[in-house]
């Protein structure tokens, strides 16, 4: 089930969509990114957006068991939004201190884009710079 305005609270599980978006994003052979995955299984929902879009504020709930990456520069990951609906946008991935901390969507166009699309819609269109 995509994420809806209001339907995630902080602590819960990453919805359906933004995982399999923050999944893609991860999905490359880059400095950091085994790291990056590793703490995915420990992200939880800390906050959203308050324009209304489905932009997530990420917290990696055991970081005992997913140490901080090494990566340069954030966002670390970026792609490309075509919405079934025909919207365009794009989704950036940021990480803080070695930690995932906010997966953004964004729309070209004036309405936020409201719940994740899913992840076939998405394409991969840069990842962390080479170090």
């Amino acid at each position: 089930m995509p994420h809806e305005p209001g339907d995630t609270e902080p602590g819960d599980a990453l919805p359906s969509h933004a995982l399999a978006v923050l999944t893609a994003l991860l999905a490359q052979d880059r400095p950091g990114f085994a790291a990056l995955r590793a703490q995915v299984p420990y992200a939880r929902v800390a906050g959203g957006c308050g324009c209304g879009c489905a932009s997530l504020s990420l917290a990696v709930v055991d970081p005992a068991n997913a140490p901080a990456a090494e990566v340069v520069g954030s966002p670390v990951a970026e792609g490309d939004v075509l919405a079934p609906d025909g919207r365009c946008g794009g989704v950036l991935l940021f990480v803080a201190g070695g930690m995932l901390s906010y997966l953004e969507i964004h729309s070209y166009e004036e309405e936020p884009f409201a719940a994740w699309p899913p992840v076939e819609h998405v394409t991969v269109s840069r990842a962390a710079p080479a170090a």
